[in-house]
């Protein structure tokens, strides 16, 4: 009697090793598939050779195969254990219970762990658990020559989906980003270069949308405002350029430049309104690109554009210095409010302007924010609460707590954004 506990104990405890042993074999798997290139060498070398029986085979995807295969066997392996243990205590059918228990562990391992991997470095997870490498060689370097037939026609096959051109430049962008992360790492850039060359990899994948004035903070000036007030107007917003509309934000007929305006006045008989300074408007979609619209800007000799939504309505204004903000930040006028758009506050909170992008958060304390439609902290907080905030309301979004601290009845001003208590 105590020799069949013993043996039924046991293979339960097989059993659960094995799947254990698929959980981490899979996750070495995934986080093998995710390393780039540039990454794969680096790890290599910097580990001393360690990774080298199984990275620095010449197709990764034998690797990877390699592992996945050590990785179901284990999951067969716990299946044979479990129906084992279960046949010793006389339960019905106790390879079919025992094959819908390792299902069901599978599906919950594929769909929680991998992702919790992919959330996590993959390179600290390689090096974490390095010591599974044994494990995987004992079981492939027999199989290799298998692989080797088996895998390289499935990379190598014709029929194959073409990678698409997002998908290649993402891959260069994460090649970018990983010698960026070794010149980090050995201190071959200063803070402040590593800062310009990060937004100049996210520079092309920038939209309008997310870099232009939102049409309820634009100033227009009426195609029939006297002239006097137009200059006025100059003089109060210290614009260089200012969108002419006729009847309304919608029909935006020109731009008016604040050095047309001080030319007029010294000439003998002064323009009646705007309309007769007004320049040529270019018109730009809210999707293109900001590497797209500098171009443009560049070709046709303009500083500023209108955005137009898909339907063609005024979505906002986007000007050069925008652009150029993205490339080298905040860039700001001798007469603008010196307040930053973001500043800390202690305990790692921080006091943002509504306009500041909910990816700017999202980086800053490495927090995962849901997208939405919508692109700033303001929008967010609209987005949650179903109205325009005000002052005091709260809004716990990614791990993070938002307090409105000015506000009007049209938009945000400042929110103070940290992390809830007892999660600071």
């Amino acid at each position: 009697m105590t020799n069949f506990a013993v043996g039924t104990g046991f293979a339960f405890v097989l059993s659960f090793a094995f799947v254990l042993l698929y959980a981490l074999l899979s996750a070495f798997a995934q986080a093998l598939e995710s390393l780039s290139s540039i990454r794969r060498k680096s790890l290599l070398e910097g580990q001393e050779g360690k990774f080298g029986k199984l990275l620095a085979i010449e197709n990764v995807s034998i690797s990877r195969v390699a592992v996945r295969l050590t990785a179901q066997g284990a999951v067969l392996a716990g299946l044979l254990s479990l129906g084992t243990g279960l046949a010793g205590l006389a339960v019905p059918e106790p390879y079919l219970v025992s094959a819908v228990s390792i299902l069901l562990g599978w599906i919950v391992i594929e769909t929680v762990v991998i992702r919790s991997v992919a959330r996590r470095g993959a390179e600290d997870l390689l090096v974490d658990f390095s010591w599974l490498i044994p494990v995987v060689l004992l079981f492939a370097t027999p199989l290799y020559p298998l692989l080797s037939r088996l895998v390289t026609p499935l990379d190598d096959d014709e029929d194959a989906e073409p990678v698409s051109a997002a998908e290649k430049e993402a891959e260069k962008d994460a090649d970018v980003r990983a010698l960026l992360d070794m010149a980090r790492e050995e201190g071959i850039l200063e803070k402040h270069e590593e800062e310009l060359v990060s937004r100049a990899v996210d520079f092309g994948d920038r939209t309008v949308r997310e870099v232009m004035t939102s049409r309820p903070d634009m100033v227009v000036a009426e195609a029939d405002l006297a002239f006097e007030k137009v200059a006025d107007l100059f003089e109060k917003t210290k614009y260089t350029r200012i969108p002419l509309v006729e009847g309304g934000v919608e029909k935006p007929i020109g731009v008016v430049h604040v050095k047309d305006v001080f030319s007029s006045l010294r000439t003998a008989v002064p323009p009646v309104n705007a309309r007769s300074l007004a320049r040529p408007v270019l018109f730009a979609p809210e999707t293109q690109t900001i590497t797209t619209l500098l171009s443009d800007f560049r070709r046709r000799r303009q500083h500023m554009a209108i955005v137009v939504d898909e339907w063609g309505a005024v979505a906002g204004v986007v000007t050069l210095e925008d652009l150029l903000e993205e490339l080298v930040g905040e860039i700001a006028d001798e007469h603008e409010d010196s307040i930053d758009p973001v500043i800390p506050l202690a305990e790692g909170a921080f006091t943002v302007a509504g306009r500041v992008r909910v990816s700017e958060i999202a980086q800053l304390f490495d927090a995962d924010l849901e997208p939405g439609d919508y692109d700033t902290v303001a929008g967010l907080l609209s987005a949650r609460l179903g109205h325009i905030p005000r002052p005091g309301e709260e809004v716990e979004d990614g791990g993070l707590r938002f307090v409105v601290e000015d506000a009007d009845r049209k938009r945000v001003h400042r929110v103070k954004v940290m992390r809830p208590r007892g999660l600071a």
